[in-house]
């Protein structure tokens, strides 16, 4: 075998004659990924808090285990309104 290996650091591409391969990453691919990571985080943490009355869900874990619809204020939090998502919701006149 007369291949010179070469180390890790010393070589310029993942593909070389001798030694073990260590691939680069994908600068590109790299890039794509922390934009998506980026975008989720955005639409996990950064959403809209809008002030006054405002209906949300809540899931009662410690209890019966359901969805529920809650009307809270965001500003005092106080409860205007609870119910149950199975159960149809009134319609406005």
């Amino acid at each position: 075998w007369g291949g010179k290996r070469v180390a890790p650091h010393e070589a310029s591409s993942g593909v070389r004659a001798g030694g073990a391969v260590r691939p680069r990453s994908n600068a590109t691919a790299a890039a794509g990924a922390a934009a998506r990571e980026a975008a989720f985080a955005d639409y996990v943490y950064l959403r809209e808090n809008p002030a006054g009355r405002f209906r949300e869900l809540w899931f009662h874990t410690g209890g019966c285990q359901s969805w529920l619809e809650v009307e809270r204020d965001t500003r005092t939090h106080r409860i205007h309104g609870c119910r149950d998502v199975r159960e149809p919701a009134e319609r406005a006149p």
